[in-house]
């Protein structure tokens, strides 16, 4: 237990580490996005889907000291990240100039959502449902790709989601409180999906 809650709030990420770290991410995403043996695999999914993305952000956030820190090194991490995924890639420019524009507007929203994602460590009555909304996605990114047989994306969304759950909360109320809205929510999307 108390090395999850050292990653997520016990460690400390200076410039020095997260620059190079957000080029490293952009460009190992990008080499995997360009390999075709990888194609419909749990392992271009990081190119695709958000779990390991919201790993990466939450790593920030929680061991940012405020959240000014935490909106602008998640802002600064995804800036830089996402335009070489796309550049790194064989049809790089083509790519880029096709669909970078939608990942930037996803960019832009990183700003408010890691200020107000940095109060999920406080321990707040409202610090679980910002987080079950995190778990949200999780949950139904594991609903997504147990159907189509990527188990080892499924094995980590749910790996992720507990561990945010027991990494980041400090009590057991809390944590059930995520737990349940997360799980509620990703159903109730899923459904809805599903249904309409």
């Amino acid at each position: 237990m108390k090395s999850i809650n050292k990653i997520f709030g016990g460690i400390k990420i200076p410039w020095r580490i997260l620059l190079p770290f957000s080029v490293l991410i952009g460009a190992y995403t990008g080499f995997i996005l360009s390999v075709p043996a990888f194609q419909n695999t749990s392992f271009q999914d990081i190119g695709i889907g958000f779990e390991w993305w919201i790993f990466f952000a939450m790593l920030i956030i929680t061991n940012s000291e405020t959240p000014e820190e935490s909106a602008i090194k998640t802002f600064i991490f995804f800036l830089i990240s996402q335009p070489i995924v796309f550049l790194v890639q064989p049809n790089g420019i083509e790519l880029f100039q096709r669909y970078y524009f939608n990942w930037f507007i996803y960019t832009l929203f990183t700003f408010p959502m890691a200020w107000i994602g940095w109060y999920t460590r406080k321990g707040k009555v409202f610090s679980p449902v910002i987080l079950s909304f995190v778990l949200a996605y999780l949950t139904g990114h594991f609903i997504s790709y147990i159907k189509l047989h990527h188990i080892f994306s499924a094995i980590f969304c749910f790996v992720l989601f507990v561990t945010l759950i027991f990494g980041v909360m400090n009590n057991r109320r809390l944590r059930m409180i995520a737990a349940i809205l997360g799980l509620v929510f990703g159903f109730s999307v899923c459904i809805i999906t599903y249904v309409s």
